[in-house]
């Protein structure tokens, strides 16, 4: 897609808390750069979610996906254990679910097509 196209389809939320920031910032600052030079992305503020530099690098959406989900799970558990008495903790029990939900769906379509289960951990990013 065009950088003007994505920009529409991006929903921005404005807040300000005392100073303005916008929800949709990080994605429309990575509409500048080239998929195929990390280079670009060095002093993005999200690079730890891309995938490893090798040659002939190519930014690879499915590790970015995962990468973003398991920051994501690791903020949930943070708050849902750090606030327990706050309103908080229902969002990120919920988000917790679903990330375990997702593992849980995953790996049993991996193993039903014949993969094997160190190769299916692999693919979602989950080995340690």
């Amino acid at each position: 897609m065009a950088v003007e196209e994505v920009k529409i389809h991006l929903i921005d939320i404005q807040t300000n808390n005392g100073k303005p920031y916008s929800l949709a910032q990080d994605a429309l600052s990575s509409l500048e750069f080239a998929l195929d030079n990390r280079q670009d992305w060095l002093n993005w503020k999200r690079v730890a979610f891309l995938n490893s530099d090798v040659p002939g690098w190519k930014a690879d959406p499915r590790y970015f996906q995962n990468a973003a989900a398991n920051h994501l799970y690791r903020m949930a558990r943070l708050f849902f254990r750090s606030r327990p008495a706050s309103l908080d903790t229902v969002f990120c029990f919920i988000k917790i679910k679903q990330f375990e939900e997702d593992v849980l769906t995953s790996s049993a379509e991996g193993l039903g097509m014949g993969m094997a289960a160190r190769e299916v951990i692999s693919m979602l990013g989950l080995e340690s």
